[in-house]
């Protein structure tokens, strides 16, 4: 059977390793050059405190192999720009990998899979597909990651900034691995205010840590969050930001991104529904996130004090993060206040 998929990036591709495992013949189409042609060396999270599954060995499960680079952090600082908290957690809390068309990148490393797969690849193209992962929908743009990667002497390290000064309704952060470092702003609503936020937030790292930047190279990259009919729509399975699933509270998305992919392709294989196995996979933690969302904008009035406190006195910081997307009673009450604001 033959098999069109729009986009190359990690779902479109965690879809077309699969189908082509299972001896479907794969085209995908992508509109850039290469694969990871949107990043530019930015160092995102594999997010690994939602399940008590490691999301390196979900991954392995789906048939796909995990020899790309990637560190793993079981430290975090946690800072409100005046006091620190270093969280240790007893499993990896993310992998760290590198995004782009660069050799060492999570999206090179998906590209050589599928092609090793048999997987042909059509660059500078666009199809009318049966699998549509083509990224993130701009009219539903929810938030903007805007920040600089350089390189370093500092030791593998990852800091969050939780300060309504350094990113609007959102977070910054400083990520280090193996002498290639980032800092971003995250700002969630009015991106406006991305670039002012941005400046600040370096000028507080640089000054927090002694950074010597040399050379830096911008990158950044949007959010893209809804809840809705985004599954299944006209015949068409959609995956990945294409179907909205995101983390609304992190902007995390690489391992749904991978799961969604992997499922429409089950679903191809099975002859299953692939709606009901995506909703199944990933409503909850959305609605979750969602719930998430409502309730961290509530606590930045004042400047997320009652988070910083909360995660100061928790003696298992993993089981917080947990409890946070496990959708339980309490996100069921809050989720309709939630989704309406």
């Amino acid at each position: 059977m033959s098999i069109t998929i729009s986009g190359a990036g990690i779902s479109g591709l965690s879809a077309a390793i699969k189908l082509a495992k299972n001896g479907h013949e794969v085209t995908v189409f992508e509109k850039e050059s290469d694969c990871g042609k949107r990043f530019l060396g930015d160092l995102q999270g594999i997010e690994n405190w939602s399940s008590d599954v490691d999301a390196l060995d979900d991954i392995r499960k789906m048939g796909i192999k995990t020899d790309f680079n990637s560190t793993s952090f079981d430290k975090i600082v946690f800072t409100n720009a005046k006091d620190d908290i270093a969280l240790k957690f007893k499993n990896p809390f993310f992998y760290l990998v590198k995004r782009g068309v660069m050799k060492d990148s999570l999206d090179q490393a998906f590209k050589k899979q599928a092609l090793d797969a048999g997987v042909k690849i059509k660059f500078k193209s666009q199809n009318d597909s049966k699998i549509i992962a083509h990224g993130p929908t701009p009219r539903k743009i929810f938030a903007l990651d805007k920040g600089i990667v350089f390189s370093t002497n500092m030791e593998n390290m990852a800091v969050v900034l939780a300060h309504k000064d350094y990113s609007y309704k959102g977070y910054s952060y400083m990520l280090v691995a193996n002498g290639y470092a980032c800092i971003c702003s995250v700002v969630f609503l009015d991106i406006s205010r991305a670039a002012k936020c941005l400046d600040k937030t370096i000028e507080f790292f640089t000054k927090k840590y002694g950074i010597d930047i040399k050379k830096p190279t911008h990158v950044g990259g949007t959010g893209n969050f809804f809840i809705g009919n985004n599954f299944e729509r006209d015949g068409k399975i959609y995956v990945g930001e294409a179907a909205g699933i995101q983390d609304m509270l992190w902007g995390f998305g690489i391992r749904s991104s991978i799961k969604s992919g992997w499922l429409a392709a089950k679903s191809i294989i099975e002859d299953k529904s692939y709606k009901y196995a995506a909703e199944n996979a990933f409503m909850d933690y959305m609605k979750a996130s969602v719930v998430n969302r409502y309730l961290w904008e509530k606590f930045e009035r004042g400047n997320y004090d009652f988070i910083y406190k909360k995660l100061k006195k928790s003696k298992d910081p993993l089981k917080l993060f947990q409890q946070l997307y496990s959708f339980d009673i309490k996100h069921r009450i809050l989720y309709h206040m939630a989704s309406a604001h």
